[in-house]
Order: C-alpha cells, then sequence, then structure tokens
C-alpha cells in the first residue's frame, strides 16, 4: 500500500503528541522500504521523527537505539556531506546490537548497516561479509524474511566482485522469496537487477521489456525513485546499442531534476554528448569534473559508474591529460566491476585498459583489457566482451 508512508507519519505525529515514546519507535521503525526512502533526496519527515525517537530513547535500551541508529543512518545516507556522520552512527549501531545480544535486533542492524555501506562504497568486501553471516544467522533462525534480506545483498555485493554465478543464484532466490512473502519493494529491486543481467547476456529486446516490466512495477508501488532508476536503465540499453542520440532529452531532462542528488547523471549527458556530436558541451562537463580532481563525483554505489562514463568521454573527445588522474581513481578497483545491480557499467579493467591506452602505454592497456575479457568469458557478458574486443583491436593497428 503506497500510502504506508502517511499513515505511520500520522502514528508518529501523534505519538509524539502523546509522548508515547514507545510507540513512537515502533511507528518510525515500521515506516521503511527496506533501505534508504530515495536515491535522488532525503525524506526529512521520516528524518525528524527518527531523530525524536532517538532523543527520547533511554541509553540503557541497547536493542532500540541499535535499531534507530541504524534507521537513522540509512534515511540520510544520501547527503554526502554527512558520509562521516552516517557511517559512525552504522558503525555504533552494530556495536549496540551486539552488546544487547537480541536475536531480532542484530539480523536488522546487519541488515542496515550492509545497505549503508554498499549506498556508500564502503569496504566492499565487508560488505560480502556481513552478508554471509546474516545468511548464517537465517540459516539458524529459519527465518525467510531474514533469508530475503540475506540473499539480496549477498547477490549485490557479490556482482562487484565479478561473482555473477553466485549473485544468480542468489537473485533467483530472492525472487521467489520476495514474491511468496508479497515484498513488492524488494520484488521491484530485485527486477530491475534482473532486467541489468538480461542486457549484459546480450539479450536487448528481453531486457529493454523486463526493465519496463520492472519500471511498471516500482510506480504501482509508489517507489520513490521508480523512473530515476528506470531512466538509468534506459541509458545503459541505449549506450550499449550505440542509440544515445535517442535520449539527448531525456537524459538532460535527469540532470536537471536529479543531478544534484546523484551527480553521476552529469557524467552520464557528458558521455552522450561525446557520442552525438556535441562535443564542446561533453567538454564543457568534463573540464568541470577535472577541476576538483573528479572530487564532484561523490563516494557512493554511482562512483565507480560516474568515473567510467568520465573515462569513456575521454576516450570520445581523445583526452589524454586527464589519463593519469582517472587511472589513479580506478586502479586500486582493477578485477571489480562498477555494478549496484540496477545498473552496470563494466569491468574496471576495460576502462584502466581505455585510459592506459589514452596515455600510449599500450602494453599496460592490453593487459587489463585481456583481464577483462577474462572475466567476461567467466561470467558469460558478451555485451561489454564486445566492448573490450574493440579496443583490442584498436591496440592492434597501434602495433
Amino acid at each position: 500500500r503506497p500510502r504506508y508512508r502517511d499513515t505511520l507519519l500520522e502514528a508518529s505525529r501523534t505519538a509524539v503528541d502523546l509522548d508515547d515514546a514507545p510507540r513512537l519507535t515502533r511507528a518510525v521503525l515500521a515506516n521503511t522500504r527496506g533501505w534508504w526512502s530515495g536515491t535522488a533526496s532525503l525524506d526529512q519527515e521520516r528524518i525528524v521523527h527518527l531523530e525524536t525517537a532517538l532523543a527520547r530513547c533511554p541509553d540503557a535500551d541497547q536493542s532500540v537505539r541499535a535499531q534507530l541508529l541504524a534507521a537513522w543512518a540509512i534515511e540520510n545516507v544520501r547527503e554526502p556531506s554527512m558520509r562521516g556522520e552516517v557511517l559512525a552512527a552504522s558503525q555504533q549501531s552494530l556495536a549496540l546490537a551486539e552488546q544487547s545480544g537480541d536475536d531480532h535486533c542484530i539480523p536488522a542492524v546487519l541488515t542496515q548497516r550492509y545497505a549503508t555501506m554498499h549506498a556508500l562504497f564502503e569496504d566492499p568486501a565487508e560488505c560480502v561479509r556481513i552478508n554471509r553471516r546474516l545468511l548464517t544467522l537465517a540459516s539458524r533462525s529459519g527465518s525467510a524474511r531474514m533469508r530475503l534480506s540475506a540473499a539480496l545483498g549477498l547477490a549485490q555485493s557479490s556482482m562487484r566482485f565479478g561473482e555473477f554465478a553466485i549473485a544468480d543464484r542468489y537473485m533467483s532466490e530472492a525472487a521467489r522469496l520476495s514474491a511468496s512473502l508479497d515484498d513488492p519493494a524488494r520484488l521491484w529491486l530485485v527486477q530491475g537487477w534482473q532486467a541489468m543481467r538480461t542486457l549484459v547476456l546480450g539479450k536487448t529486446a528481453l531486457a529493454e521489456q523486463l526493465m519496463l516490466d520492472c519500471y511498471s512495477l516500482g510506480a504501482k508501488t509508489g517507489q520513490a525513485d521508480a523512473f530515476t532508476w528506470f531512466a538509468g536503465q534506459l541509458f545503459t540499453l541505449r549506450m550499449v546499442q550505440g542509440r544515445l542520440s535517442e535520449i539527448v532529452d531525456q537524459v538532460r531532462e535527469q540532470v536537471a531534476t536529479v543531478a544534484h542528488g546523484i551527480p553521476s547523471w552529469r557524467a552520464a549527458l557528458a558521455l552522450t554528448f561525446a557520442r552525438t556530436g556535441h562535443l564542446a558541451e561533453a567538454e564543457s562537463i568534463l573540464d568541470e569534473f577535472a577541476a576538483d580532481s573528479f572530487s564532484q563525483v561523490p563516494r557512493d554505489m554511482l562512483w565507480l559508474h560516474g568515473v567510467h562514463y568520465l573515462t569513456l568521454t575521454s576516450e570520445e573527445l581523445g583526452r589524454h591529460d586527464l589519463a593519469p588522474a582517472l587511472y589513479r581513481l580506478l586502479l586500486p578497483y582493477s578485477g571489480m566491476v562498477a555494478s549496484n545491480g540496477t545498473i552496470t557499467a563494466g569491468p574496471v579493467d576495460l576502462h584502466l585498459g581505455v585510459l592506459a591506452r589514452l596515455q600510449r602505454q599500450h602494453s599496460l592497456a592490453e593487459q587489463h583489457l585481456r583481464a577483462a575479457a577474462t572475466m567476461c568469458r567467466r561470467i558469460n557478458a558478451p555485451v561489454w566482451l564486445e566492448m573490450i574486443n574493440d579496443r583490442l583491436a584498436l591496440l592492434a593497428k597501434a602495433k
């Protein structure tokens, strides 16, 4: 029921008026779809009531305080300026949950802890470990909902390491559990991942239909960012198809409406301009990002994507001067994949190869590209493999 948010906000206001802290806590903890409320903006009303509940929660009530801190962190996770506070609150929430020994609290906080760290691109390896622990707890308890959280988290966190055999298995389980538990928000989430996975397999027509179906479910169930996520998937599809010229206006619109919360859309616009002949406009955006060493791309779940789009823009424009800085940014993530499930931008080594070639380091470029090709053959990703083979062909001509 999409109106659950308003109902629970009314309950929160009533609990505040009655000075009923326990009911306020119940209302604010229930008022979530399971992760942040929106990708492009914060839900300030939810945050205000969470902060009120925290202020009225006794320090000695570790279990409740842990859950409130975890919920506060996830609701503020899309504000880059609060990164430090959010990570500290998330860490404190887990420490309190562990101290409480509450078998309900610990998995709930672990789920939120993972979502917070994933959203902030913080310690990807720890993200996998959190979900493996959650999976163990779910197996011990027999809780289907806990199992769903673990399956979703393990699928998503595995994608970043190119472990798509694991991701595919847990995506399928998450889809089944979301349907059986009647959890439309999580079903929408996993259907978006399956659509993107279908695209990576090279099945573009089927992927487009799945993207449309996913958007329809998101809109029907009141997901605030349903269109934004669909727009990101459509951008990826058209990029792969070489049809960005068809969506220039739509990408401009996304930049105008959500780039304040998702700056990587501006990087996507730069690539769109570069591949559709708007070279001066592409150059201008690229120079804006380069002016402060690309720090305008926030360290979040779309950071790798944004840097990849800027890499491909630099390739289109022949910007050899920007390649060293971009290469240094990406190098620590060699062997990984730019993926948050919903949107993928290919292996990091593909883009490191592009940047090495721009620097005329042909041997290094070939090394990265062949590493990326090996990964793509292992995970059955013909869409990315085609991009890699195109660059390898250019290197062969340069020899």
